[in-house]
């Protein structure tokens, strides 16, 4: 729950010979809590703690409510986070070192990057029964290819640049230059996040229909403004009864319109009431309300707005500032790498079609777009059979161990068999994979079946259409480095990684194949295959997304569970398992936790090896090197081979 400051050095980005300097930009922000005993859920006069409506949350709800109430995980108040909070001090159940309340322990990291405090912040002051509106409009965001999204606006002259959320940016799959912004609130410098510069097109929705282009917009993960709902008081606000004014009542505003924009944020005309009523301001995007309103739903927070830009000298006083801070120390990097719209598309897709069957994952392929549509390549594969075929029959040994390949994927659910009415439906996406087999030479005698998704029939393939994806691998120097750390090595592989995910039904009829079990005078018959497969772009992250998925959702609560969780996101590398223990005890109890743990997600981790042979005595010998005394020795020459090559001697 602890969060800590992102280290002042930032990757360098260069173009050819020439440095990228790094864009920055600053938000200004304050909250001030004034609530006194206020209770942050239900606003009844009670601490939080004692609150029964945030007592019957779950531990992760309670989490993310407090990250998204902008509230420190110590003391639960607002006005600060943990970082300044006088009285954090670590949790300390079951010796948690973690500075966070102790009803928010055990629950999942929650990343403050997602509650946008790092975009807007608010400052809250006693007001009586009073609240201040900001000019909100609908605004149209046109993109290429005809696409266009309407989102609600927030004009602020106060701003030097405009933000968009990248919700919006991902919606519409618009483009831009990688970038890098800081964002600021007054208590310091905040820290550098990834973000995309774009140029955009908007169209008023209100007013005469004008179109301005925003020449500077960077994008934000959340611009946090609330806005208030405002109450029917129109008859009592006689200057605005002839008025056209949208309903922004609690609507997410998803674009912030700054100075660089000066015609948007232009007022064209002004019309004001009596004291404590709103002022009408109207502006190329039409009527919009603002100023401060008595007798209605007084808000804790005031949204205040200033985005400015970042003179050098600022820069390097605010890099110094974080350098030398004591909180600094010791901290890890917590950023993310920038994210090209594509891998937001793939991300999205991954997240919105992930979900736990009884006994496996299933997830969806990585379309490049929604509308894709693929050509009939039946006879293509119908060749690439018949090719096949001739090749299998001069090697009898080869033909048989792929009848056995195919007959173990129907026989294990990994494929199935279509019905010729099944075959006969039409389909956008239908494609017959062409396949083959490879062998290893340092694997003799076994055989893999791989399909070629890159085969092409009109200029289209399979892999043309999907997405590679982000790339979800840990850093193997990391991996290997933690695997030198400790003296007792354990490593396992989980068998068939790929065909453990299974693949959505309704995108199953791209991975269909061709086959006659090699008799040349039956005709050949159609398969669909159920589960990722090898030689599709996208399987790579598609695995290793369900992979820690199945760490996350599957550990157990026990401190033996909390730390397989951990070895299974940071020790894997694709499907091979890299870790290391203090003890002996600790090792075998992380080869229990692991197993079930991956179990439950439909993985089988096999071939278990350790530099310990107590460990491997516990092991059931299916499970693991069959020969024990090799299983020590191989286990210790990648000890050995790691310690060369990474300089480092065991203690």
């Amino acid at each position: 729950m602890a969060t800590g400051k992102k280290p002042a050095g930032q990757p360098q980005r260069w173009k050819g010979d020439v440095k990228l300097r790094p864009v920055q930009r600053s938000a200004l922000a304050t909250e001030i809590d004034t609530s006194g005993t206020t209770c942050v859920c239900c606003k009844e006069q009670h601490e939080v703690t004692t609150c029964p409506i945030f007592l019957k949350k779950s531990v992760d709800e309670r989490a993310h409510f407090i990250a998204s109430a902008r509230c420190c995980f110590f003391c639960l108040k607002a006005g600060h986070g943990v970082r300044h909070c006088r009285s954090a001090r670590p949790c300390g159940i079951d010796s948690c070192k973690m500075r966070h309340h102790q009803v928010l322990h055990g629950s999942k990291r929650v990343d403050l990057r997602n509650t946008g405090q790092r975009v807007v912040a608010a400052a809250s002051v006693k007001a009586g029964a009073t609240t201040t509106l900001l000019q909100v409009v609908p605004v149209t965001v046109l993109a290429s290819g005809g696409k266009e999204k309407q989102v609600w606006a927030l004009l602020d002259p106060g701003s030097q640049t405009s933000l968009v959320s990248e919700e919006v940016m991902t919606q519409l799959n618009l483009q831009g230059e990688p970038q890098t912004l800081r964002l600021q609130n007054v208590e310091g410098c905040g820290r550098l996040q990834n973000s995309v510069k774009m140029k955009l097109e908007l169209k008023a929705s209100g007013g005469d229909g004008s179109r301005i282009v925003v020449p500077e917009v960077f994008s934000v993960r959340d611009i946090n403004v609330t806005v208030p709902e405002l109450p029917d008081k129109r008859i009592e606000w006689k200057h605005l009864l002839d008025l056209d004014l949208p309903d922004c009542s609690g609507k997410r505003v998803d674009l912030l319109l700054g100075a660089n924009v000066l015609e948007a944020v232009l007022q064209l005309e002004a019309r004001t009431g009596k004291a404590g009523q709103p002022v009408a301001i109207r502006t190329v995007f039409g009527w919009t309300l603002t100023g401060t309103v008595k007798g209605f739903l007084p808000e804790r927070t005031r949204q205040v707005m200033l985005i400015r830009k970042m003179a050098p000298d600022d820069q390097l006083s605010a890099a110094l500032q974080e350098w030398w801070s004591t909180e600094s120390f010791g901290s890890r990097f917590e950023g993310q790498d920038a994210k090209s719209p594509q891998d937001v598309r793939a991300v999205k897709i991954m997240e919105d079609t992930t979900r736990r069957l009884d006994n496996r994952y299933e997830t969806g392929l990585l379309w490049m777009s929604d509308d894709v549509c693929l050509p009939d390549n039946k006879m293509m594969a119908a060749n690439r059979l018949y090719s096949l075929e001739k090749t299998l029959m001069r090697q009898s040994e080869k033909a048989e161990a792929y009848k056995k390949v195919v007959e173990g994927y129907v026989e294990r659910g990994f494929a199935r068999k279509l019905t010729p009415e099944e075959d006969q439906e039409a389909h956008p996406r239908k494609w017959y994979l062409p396949h083959h087999g490879v062998t290893n030479p340092r694997k003799p005698g076994k055989l893999r079946v791989v399909f070629d998704a890159a085969a092409k029939c009109g200029n289209t393939s399979l892999n043309d259409v999907l997405l590679t994806g982000p790339d979800l691998l840990k850093n193997l120097p990391g991996i290997l480095l933690r695997f030198r750390e400790e003296p007792v090595a354990l490593t396992a592989d989980i068998e068939c990684m790929y065909h453990q995910v299974q693949i959505t039904p309704q995108d199953q009829p791209a991975l269909r194949f061709l086959w006659r079990d090699l008799d040349a005078t039956k005709q050949p018959e159609p398969y669909t295959m159920q589960v990722a497969i090898f030689g599709a772009r996208s399987s790579p992250a598609s695995a290793n997304f369900v992979l820690q998925q199945t760490a996350k959702d599957c550990s157990s609560s026990t401190p033996a569970g909390r730390a397989a969780r951990e070895a299974a996101l940071t020790s894997f590398y694709m499907d091979d398992f890299v870790h290391a223990t203090r003890t002996e005890e600790e090792a075998a109890e992380m080869q229990t936790e692991v197993t079930e743990l991956l179990r439950r997600g439909g993985f089988r981790l096999t071939k278990w090896m350790s530099s310990s042979r107590k460990v491997l005595e516990r092991i059931e010998a299916a499970e693991r090197v069959q020969d024990i005394d090799v299983a020590v020795q191989c286990a210790r020459l990648r000890l050995e081979h790691h310690q060369r090559h990474l300089g480092s001697q065991s203690c």
